[in-house]
């Protein structure tokens, strides 16, 4: 998965679109409801997200219990203090039987929407099977929506091909390369920065064409 760092501060010249609001709202593809991500959420998704192979290439670890992740998504769906700041996080669910949930998207605004991180974490038995692309095209449509211009970027260990191919499909180009950006795992971490401009993107349905 894509790291997602802490969104930068906004300065006080940020001016805070109307559109851009303080919660996400549910969102549909043909395969998933995307829904708003909640202290609920957690004992949904504690199995697949507990799996070791999903933080191989970030620092952090899986949440040994619900009540941690319950705590976690509680504390994400409150959102950040600083007023020009959007936490916007998903459970990703299946539309169809029984109504599954599989991961989570999320997007950081910060510079009054002008500048957005993206991150994504699925569980593994789901890989291959195309739900992160769906999930985040209709995020980065969403947030192209409400915030109109705006700079997306994604911090992506070099070693994760998986998500390298995601972003990439997703049509983030790569505009950097960090080297040593970090130490974890026993073992130094290079990451690539991505990153695509919403306003050139022609319509909604444009990443990953």
């Amino acid at each position: 998965m894509p790291r997602c760092s802490a969104s930068r501060t906004a300065s006080r010249d940020d001016a805070l679109p109307r559109s851009l609001p303080r919660h996400p709202e549910a969102l549909a593809t043909g395969r998933l409801v995307l829904e708003p991500l909640d202290a609920a959420h957690a004992e949904r998704l504690f199995a697949d997200l507990a799996d070791p192979a999903l933080y191989r290439y970030i620092p952090t670890e899986p949440y040994a219990t619900v009540d941690g992740l319950r705590e976690r998504y509680a504390h994400v769906a409150r959102g950040p203090s600083a007023p020009d700041e959007r936490w916007w996080n998903w459970a990703l669910v299946t539309r169809d039987g029984p109504r599954r949930a599989l991961g989570t998207v999320e997007l950081s605004l910060a510079h009054g929407g002008r500048t957005a991180l993206l991150a994504y974490a699925l569980g593994r038995a789901h890989w291959g099977c195309g739900y992160a692309f769906e999930a985040c095209v209709q995020a980065l449509a969403y947030l192209r929506a409400r915030a109109g211009p705006c700079e997306v970027e994604a911090y992506v260990d070099t070693r994760n091909a998986r998500s390298i191919a995601l972003v990439e499909r997703l049509g983030f180009a790569r505009k950097g390369y960090v080297a040593n950006a970090d130490y974890f795992k026993g073992s130094p971490s290079d990451e690539y920065v991505f990153g695509i401009a919403l306003h050139e993107v022609d319509d909604a349905e444009t990443p990953g064409r």
